[in-house]
C-alpha cells in the first residue's frame, strides 16, 4: 500500500511539471515503474509558447537588427590647413622647384665608374659627380688622367645676404646685379674630363632676354665681394697681372663662355680644350655684365676638378 501511494505521488508531481513547462511526458504504470525522462513536444519548440494550440506569427517572426546611425561625411579642411600625410617622409602637395632631383647625365656613364651625389645646401645646389678614379696627375708617363670625370652642378641664383649669420654657407649662385641676372635664376655646369682634355657647358635660364653676357672660369670662390672670385683661369699664368697679355689672355688659354640669351632669357655655351684644370684651380664661374671682361654680374661657385 505504501509503495503504490508513493508510486502515485511520483507520477502525479511529474504530470503536474509536465504541464508547467509544456512538455508531453509518458508515465509509466505498475510496481517499479519510474517516469520517461520528459521529451519536447513536436509543436512546442518556441520558447515560452503557450501549452495549447498553434504557434503564433510573433514566435516564428526573426527580431529586426537594431538601427544604426547614419553616417556623416567628415568636414572639409579649411583653406590654408596644412595636411599631414599618412607616411612620414613623404611632403603632401607640391615640391617647390628648388628641390628638383638632380637630372641624371646624358650620357652613360663609363664601365666600372662611382656616382657620387654631393650635399644639396639649402635644397637647392646638387652636384653629381661620375669618375673612373681620375685622382692626380693620372698616367706618370704622359700626364693625362687614366680614366673619365664627369661633373653635373645645378643651382638657382640668390641675392648677396645683407647680414650673414655666423658659420652659414653662402648660396653657391650670387647675383650681384639683378636686373640682369634675377634672382631665382638657373644655372647648370657640366665638365667631362678624361684622355682627350676636358669640355665646360654652361647653361643658364631666367635672364634678361636678349642681352650678350661674358662668362669665364675663374679662380677663386664666389664671395659678398665680386672681386672674392680672383681672376680668369688660364692653363699657362701669365707671370704678369692683371693679365692683358695676347699671348695669354686668350680663349685658348682660358675657359670662356660667353653666350647671348634668347626671347626666354635662356642661353648655352661650350669650351673644349686639350688640357685640364690644375687641381684646385678652377672653382667658379662668372658671369660678366657684357662680353670680354666687363662688370661682374654674377657668380657660380662649382667644385672643378683637374689632374
Amino acid at each position: 500500500m505504501v509503495s503504490g501511494r508513493v508510486a502515485g505521488a511520483v507520477a502525479a508531481a511529474v504530470l503536474a511539471a509536465a504541464g508547467a513547462s509544456g512538455q508531453a511526458v509518458a508515465v509509466p504504470t505498475g510496481p517499479g515503474a519510474r517516469p520517461e525522462p520528459p521529451r519536447p513536444s513536436a509543436d512546442r519548440e518556441a520558447v515560452g509558447a503557450p501549452a495549447h494550440g498553434p504557434l503564433p506569427a510573433s514566435y516564428l517572426r526573426p527580431a529586426a537588427p537594431p538601427a544604426r546611425p547614419a553616417l556623416r561625411p567628415l568636414p572639409r579642411p579649411a583653406a590654408g590647413t596644412t595636411v599631414r600625410p599618412a607616411v612620414q617622409g613623404v611632403r603632401a602637395g607640391t615640391a617647390p622647384a628648388d628641390t628638383d632631383p638632380v637630372t641624371p647625365l646624358a650620357e652613360p656613364a663609363p664601365a666600372g665608374s662611382t656616382a657620387v651625389l654631393a650635399e644639396r645646401p639649402g635644397g637647392r645646389p646638387g652636384t653629381l659627380a661620375l669618375g673612373t678614379g681620375l685622382t692626380g696627375m693620372g698616367d706618370p708617363a704622359t700626364g693625362t688622367p687614366t680614366g673619365a670625370y664627369q661633373l653635373l652642378f645645378d643651382s638657382r641664383f640668390a641675392v648677396v645676404p645683407k647680414a650673414l649669420v655666423p658659420g652659414a654657407d653662402l648660396p653657391k649662385a650670387l647675383t650681384y646685379k639683378p636686373a640682369l641676372v634675377p634672382a631665382g635664376a638657373g644655372v647648370r655646369v657640366e665638365q667631362r674630363t678624361d684622355g682627350d682634355g676636358t669640355r665646360v657647358t654652361l647653361r643658364v635660364s631666367g635672364l634678361k632676354a636678349g642681352h650678350r653676357y661674358g662668362a669665364h672660369v675663374h679662380t677663386g670662390v664666389c664671395g659678398t665681394d665680386p672681386a672674392a672670385a680672383g681672376e680668369h683661369y688660364q692653363h699657362e699664368k701669365d707671370p704678369v697681372r692683371p693679365s692683358t697679355d695676347p699671348a695669354y689672355a686668350n680663349a685658348r688659354n682660358e675657359v670662356r663662355l660667353d653666350f647671348t640669351a634668347d626671347a626666354r632669357g635662356d642661353g648655352t655655351a661650350s669650351a673644349t680644350h686639350a688640357w685640364g684644370f690644375r687641381p684646385g684651380g678652377a672653382r667658379s664661374i662668372v658671369l660678366h655684365e657684357a662680353a670680354g671682361a666687363a662688370g661682374r654680374a654674377a657668380c657660380v661657385s662649382v667644385p672643378f676638378r683637374g689632374w
